[in-house]
């Protein structure tokens, strides 16, 4: 379908395309999925990873998602936003996400911008399922990306503390001291306490299997990404809305948030820190923003180098 461009270079470049993003339901997918839909309408459809949670169908969590204040605005915007949302049933930690014959064609045939944003974002989850779900679901993404024809920009999001075991973090790839296939291999051969034993001395550079494992995917995306218009997005700590689609949203307790909370609630009388240190962190919206354009960006690159791109 041909549309005429009459929008900003961002609303044009977004019009027609098919986009894919996992990790849809999470805190930074609601708000990229409501910004997208709200201010790019003339997307042809966005196809949205979502398992079945507590015998509750994916079309019935998407329900529940839209009847959040968050969907307030767009409803009023744009009240049909929901006829452009496709669930595609799928699990992380499911072996090529557990999709259907018919759901892998319809993304390698219709997908043209992908946004990875899932990802086990538990601080210490256990070795095995943090390398699953933010490892090898990196490598089942990426393997569905090389036969997308119509691909024109893959955005995987990382976390800008990927590298903290670096004093001074650039915009750049690092080399890693173990390999993503040897990890995938570990965890498909060995059990999770000889996989932490193998690994300890080479983990312990990282505060947790968190940061860990989002650096092992990164490398995973050097070495295997090609010639495909990737880059790596590594936003802070995310935090509420500044100003969009409504001021201070947040739907969970994250980082600092649990502090925030008990101190007002009188728990808390005061918490020690360090003033003359500046926090790293942004609002989600501005987060968003960021993630957005930076899709446009990476397809306007002269050459289709794998980049790396910091939200502080």
């Amino acid at each position: 379908m041909e549309f005429e461009a009459h929008g900003t270079p961002i609303q044009n470049f977004y019009t027609g395309q098919s986009i894919f993003i996992t990790g849809g339901t999470g805190f930074l997918g609601k708000i990229l999925i409501e910004k997208l839909l709200r201010t790019c309408p003339n997307i042809s459809m966005i196809y949205l990873l979502i398992r079945s949670k507590k015998e509750k169908s994916p079309e019935c969590r998407l329900d529940e998602i839209f009847e959040k204040p968050l969907f307030d605005r767009i409803k009023r915007e744009v009240p049909n936003f929901h006829k452009k949302i496709t669930p595609i049933v799928g699990d992380l930690d499911a072996r090529d996400f557990g999709l259907s014959e018919n759901d892998k064609n319809i993304l390698i045939t219709q997908t043209s911008i992908i946004f990875h944003v899932a990802a086990n974002v538990r601080f210490f989850e256990h070795i095995n399922i943090a390398i699953t779900e933010n490892v090898t679901a990196t490598h089942t993404i990426l393997k569905l990306a090389k036969r997308m024809p119509n691909l024109k920009s893959f955005i995987h999001v990382s976390t800008a503390f990927a590298n903290c075991h670096v004093k001074h973090i650039e915009e750049r790839f690092y080399s890693y001291p173990i390999k993503h296939k040897d990890l995938m291999t570990l965890i498909r051969n060995l059990p999770e306490n000889q996989v932490e034993k193998k690994i300890s001395t080479i983990t312990s550079q990282w505060a947790n299997t968190y940061t860990f494992t989002k650096a092992i995917a990164e490398g995973l995306l050097r070495d295997e990404s090609g010639d495909l218009p990737i880059a790596i997005f590594r936003p802070s700590i995310v935090l509420s809305t500044a100003n969009e689609p409504v001021a201070g949203w947040i739907d969970n307790v994250y980082g600092p948030i649990g502090i925030t909370v008990a101190g007002v609630l009188g728990i808390a009388r005061f918490h020690h820190c360090n003033g003359n240190v500046k926090a790293n962190i942004v609002p989600v919206d501005l987060t968003v923003n960021a993630l957005i354009v930076s899709a446009w960006d990476t397809f306007n690159q002269n050459r289709y180098d794998i980049m790396c791109i910091t939200s502080l």
